[in-house]
C-alpha cells in the first residue's frame, strides 16, 4: 500500500527507489502540514536503500521538485532535515486542505459557522 497519493504522482514519473523513498517518507509524516523531523539518514535506514545511492534518489525527487533537505547547519540541528514540497502527495494533508476549504466556502454564505458544527454536519461526507 502506499502512503501517498498516487493520483498526485503520476504526473512525476517516479522510479521504482523514489516511490519507496517517497512512500516511507511520507509514512513518517505523522503532524500537521508542513512539519517533518525525517532525517535522509532516517530515509537511508527505513527504505534499505543502499547508501551509496539513497542520495542521488533523494537529489531527483528535489529535481522533480517533490522534496527539499534543509542544511542542519541553518536549522541549528544535529541533521539535515527532509521536507515535502508538494503536499498534495500526502493524502491527509490533501484531504484536510479541501476540507478546509469546502468549510471557508460554506462560512461565506453563514459567517457564525464553527470549525466544529461544519465537522460534524459533514462528517460522513
Amino acid at each position: 500500500m502506499n502512503n501517498f497519493n498516487t493520483t498526485q504522482a503520476k504526473q512525476y514519473n517516479l522510479t521504482a527507489k523514489e516511490a519507496t523513498l517517497l512512500n516511507a517518507f511520507i509514512g513518517e509524516l505523522y503532524a500537521e502540514e508542513g512539519f517533518s523531523d525525517v532525517s535522509p539518514q532516517d530515509l537511508q535506514r527505513i527504505t534499505g536503500i543502499s547508501k551509496g545511492s539513497y542520495k542521488g534518489v533523494l537529489g531527483s525527487l528535489k529535481k522533480k521538485g517533490i522534496l527539499y533537505v534543509e542544511d542542519k547547519r541553518y536549522l541549528g540541528t544535529d541533521a539535515d532535515i527532509v521536507y515535502l514540497i508538494d503536499t498534495d502527495l500526502h493524502p491527509r494533508w490533501k484531504t484536510e486542505k479541501e476540507e478546509w476549504a469546502a468549510y471557508e466556502c460554506a462560512k461565506s454564505d453563514a459567517p457564525e459557522l464553527t470549525w466544529t458544527e461544519w465537522s460534524e454536519a459533514n462528517k460522513n461526507c
